[in-house]
């Protein structure tokens, strides 16, 4: 018990924040990854194990980045665009597409937030599904190796990319008229669309 007590003693208070990392700092972890990962779960333990290398709130800016770029894709055409190319509408596997499209790096996160049918140049013939589930785990994992605490606890409410603030969406599509899905995402409606 004694042991405990110290131990609580030495770790340094964590105060909740809603303060992200630098958004160039951050796209070169993303960059790094993509360069020394061979697939997916590659470029997870890259990432987790170069959050553990920095400190907590490092570890916590990390994740609200992801936060807010994961916000700023939750619109009509981004989900047009995951309908198209994983043939799912649930809010689940939307989440895990553009938790991919992330892991894709700075360009294609760019492009993509203008133009979803950018994705075209990220379509390989060797891979029939494009997501990245947990991705947006990466980062409450660390935390929770390097505290044994839930990150969750320690995001200021001044943050607003949390999910629960999304806005309803206008969808401007529908499943059952193709037309209007490739008004939207016209390259990968005429690559995918069957």
């Amino acid at each position: 018990m004694k042991l405990i007590s110290n131990f609580l003693k030495r770790v340094k208070p964590i105060k909740p924040t809603n303060q992200m990392l630098n958004e160039k700092e951050y796209w070169q972890v993303i960059q790094r990854s993509l360069t020394k990962a061979l697939n997916q779960k590659d470029q997870e333990n890259y990432i987790h194990l170069h959050l553990l290398s920095n400190s907590v709130e490092y570890i916590l800016g990390f994740h609200l980045r992801t936060e807010k770029l994961l916000f700023d894709l939750y619109n009509s055409n981004m989900w047009c665009a995951s309908y198209i190319i994983n043939g799912s509408a649930d809010d689940d596997e939307f989440l895990s597409f553009r938790n991919w499209v992330i892991s894709r790096g700075q360009l294609t996160y760019q492009e993509t937030k203008i133009t979803p049918d950018f994705l075209i140049t990220e379509l390989t013939d060797n891979k029939s599904y494009y997501d990245f589930k947990g991705f947006d785990l990466i980062a409450k994992q660390a935390f929770l190796s390097k505290t044994g605490r839930v990150l969750d606890k320690y995001i200021s409410e001044a943050f607003l990319y949390h999910k629960a603030n999304y806005l309803h969406i206008d969808i401007n599509w529908k499943i059952y008229q193709a037309e209007s899905m490739k008004k939207q995402c016209p390259n990968l409606f005429q690559k995918l669309w069957h």
